[in-house]
C-alpha cells in the first residue's frame, strides 16, 4: 500500500489520517506489526511515521534508482 498526499493538501492532517486508517486495519487483521519504508531525505514523512508509533529498523544504502538510502521503519501492534 502507498500512502501520499497531494501537494496541495499537505499540512492539514491528511498523511496522518491515512496512516492511522492504514494502522487500524491492521489492528483489525489482527497483524502483529507494520512494516514501511521511506526516502532518507523525507524528513516529513519520517517526523509523521514516528509521531504514530514507528522506529527506524534499519537503513538499507542505495535503495532507489537515484542512490538514495531508504530507512525501513516498524511500528508494533
Amino acid at each position: 500500500m502507498n500512502v501520499a498526499v497531494h501537494p496541495d493538501w499537505r499540512g492539514l492532517g491528511l498523511g496522518k489520517r491515512l496512516v492511522r486508517q492504514a494502522i487500524d486495519m491492521a489492528v483489525r487483521k489482527e497483524m502483529k506489526r507494520v512494516f514501511l519504508e521511506v526516502r532518507r531525505s523525507n524528513a516529513a514523512a519520517i517526523s509523521l511515521y514516528k509521531s504514530a508509533g514507528f522506529f527506524i529498523d534499519h537503513t538499507k544504502a542505495n535503495f532507489y534508482e537515484n542512490g538514495e538510502d531508504a530507512h525501513f521503519m516498524v511500528r508494533f501492534l
